[in-house]
């Protein structure tokens, strides 16, 4: 189970709103809104392709989201690279201290 993203959602969304002129409600709060699992093992590809894998993706229900700003609050969290880096490309890294400090924040259940 890994914290992951979908990588430019956010900025495509803005860039579409300017162009069309219409106006901007703001940003969603930033952190973890969702847990994976890898639901297969890897598969090559084609000759020159990038490796595969299925995700097992649950997006937690609102109120189960984690906020950047208790990630921030949290030393365990607090130097993980995607609060150093917050600009840099998916997928962000923890290690494996940083990960076990995150699970303490995430539902048991799946998050629905």
């Amino acid at each position: 189970m890994r914290p992951t993203g979908l990588p430019g959602t956010a900025d495509a969304r803005r860039s579409a709103g300017r162009v069309l002129g219409q106006r901007q409600q703001g940003r969603a709060p930033c952190g973890v809104w969702g847990v994976g699992r890898i639901a297969a093992p890897p598969e090559p590809g084609a000759p020159g392709e990038a490796w595969t894998a299925p995700l097992d993706l649950t997006i937690l229900d609102e109120p189960l989201r984690v906020r950047r700003e208790v990630l921030r609050a949290d030393p365990r969290l607090a130097g993980a690279e995607v609060l150093r880096q917050p600009q840099a490309a998916n997928p962000s890294y923890l290690t494996v201290a940083q990960f076990e400090a995150l699970r303490a924040y995430l539902p048991r259940d799946g998050g629905t």
